[in-house]
């Protein structure tokens, strides 16, 4: 059946219907035993229309319901405020997949020699606590009135593991489109972090710099950025940023891009969940504030122009999401050397408690080593470090020159001032 007729002829202006379709398959264990074994299979399909500027939405998970999803997404646009958007025009993608036919054809088997490889690697002079493996395989079509027909595919494989030596702990997890990445290495990662845990002690109070890695830009960087840069925020003057474009907002050698076709990102798309093209695009150029993400409708309340950033289910509204953050390598060889006191953070918890408004961050420190002098010392606990984001962004005390991946952030180790407490 042709959904978007069906919404016209029922008195839509115009319609889109968004089908996804996805296999899922989670493997997971607790110390040495495999406790979960699952696969889902899972379709349906998303129904925005536009009637009289407004804009309405519902979803059905079956052919025979879709014209129940019509008439309540019709009902909705009446109520609904005018939000002046137009539906995606029509365009051709390129031939490039994030799809892995490896990935793809992976079963229970693999799931669970690959579960059991994550265990033995874990248990390297450590004991192995939880475990995890999931792959999925997803497509999507978006259909629209105005003759927008597009389609994709992505594959995406998750590791992780953690292992405890004594009352230390250590974690690894990895991300990709592609099938790589060894479950055992990532176990041997973890049990291997958590000897290097062994001894950790509380830093004293004070003033330092702290040594991100890629796992920790990828939990603050990355996330106050995509949050900052949105436009919804943008649009309602939420985000501490929305009047710094075109200005310095962080250090001359810090440079930022959106790059949603990086081939080693797990957020890598062609087209966002609207049908608009992705392209990779400045987000802070040497400092200078340049770009944010946008969604249709965000961007038509705004009067701007979508950017490809609209992302959802099928039960779902779009919201505003960003693909993969690159930071650009900066001329530091080793950040650490050049450190007189401060702390290397491997991992941190607490990010949901980031003042996304201020930018106020106080994060414990999960894995993290103290730097005296530019030598990695001992390891650190019941230490956490405070300061503001954006004043710390702005003086960016180092960039090193290898980038390396963490799921959707490449990256290389970056520094910047940080007040380290201490019990």
């Amino acid at each position: 059946m042709n959904y978007v007729r069906l919404a016209e002829s029922a008195g839509a202006d115009a319609a889109e219907i968004y089908h996804n379709t996805s296999i899922d398959y989670q493997f997971g264990s607790v110390k040495k035993k495999v406790e979960t074994r699952k696969r889902d299979a899972d379709e349906g399909w998303g129904v925005r229309v536009l009637k009289g500027g407004r804009l309405g939405w519902s979803f059905f998970t079956r052919p025979e319901r879709a014209k129940d999803a019509v008439r309540a997404a019709l009902k909705l646009a009446r109520l609904g405020e005018k939000v002046g958007m137009e539906f995606t025009s029509p365009w051709k993608p390129g031939k490039q997949e994030f799809w892995d036919r490896k990935v793809a054809a992976l079963d229970e088997g693999w799931g669970e020699a690959a579960i059991l490889g994550a265990v033995r690697g874990s248990s390297t002079d450590a004991q192995p606590t939880i475990a995890g493996v999931d792959w999925s395989q997803d497509s999507v079509e978006i259909v629209n009135s105005s003759g927008l027909d597009v389609s994709r595919r992505e594959t995406s494989l998750h590791m992780w593991a953690i292992a405890v030596v004594g009352a230390s702990e250590g974690s690894r997890a990895f991300g990709s489109r592609r099938l790589e990445g060894d479950p055992y290495k990532v176990g041997k990662e973890a049990a291997s972090l958590a000897h290097a845990m062994r001894g950790a002690r509380s830093m004293a109070t004070g003033p330092g710099v702290a040594v991100l890695t890629v796992q920790v830009i990828d939990d603050l960087v990355a996330g106050l950025l995509s949050s900052s840069l949105s436009g919804e925020r943008i649009r309602r003057k939420t985000s501490p940023l929305w009047d710094k474009f075109g200005r310095q907002v962080a250090a001359e050698s810090f440079t930022a891009v959106e790059d949603p076709h990086h081939q080693d990102g797990i957020g890598s798309v062609l087209f966002d969940d609207e049908g608009v093209a992705t392209k990779r695009r400045l987000l802070i150029d040497e400092g200078t504030l340049r770009g944010s993400f946008w969604d249709r409708k965000n961007a038509a309340l705004a009067g701007r122009q979508p950017t490809g950033n609209g992302y959802r289910g099928y039960d779902d509204l779009p919201r505003v999401a960003y693909t993969n953050l690159v930071i650009e390598p900066g001329d530091v060889k080793d950040l650490v050397a050049e450190t007189r006191h401060g702390i290397l953070v491997d991992s941190v918890m607490g990010t949901f408690l980031i003042n996304r408004t201020t930018g106020d961050f106080s994060l414990s420190v999960e894995t993290g080593w103290a730097i005296e002098r530019g030598q990695q010392g001992h390891a650190v606990k019941g230490t956490m470090i405070a300061g503001n984001f954006f004043e710390a962004l702005k003086q960016i005390a180092g960039i090193e020159r290898k980038q390396t991946r963490y799921m959707s952030t490449i990256a290389p180790r970056i520094a910047f001032p940080v007040r380290i407490v201490g019990k």
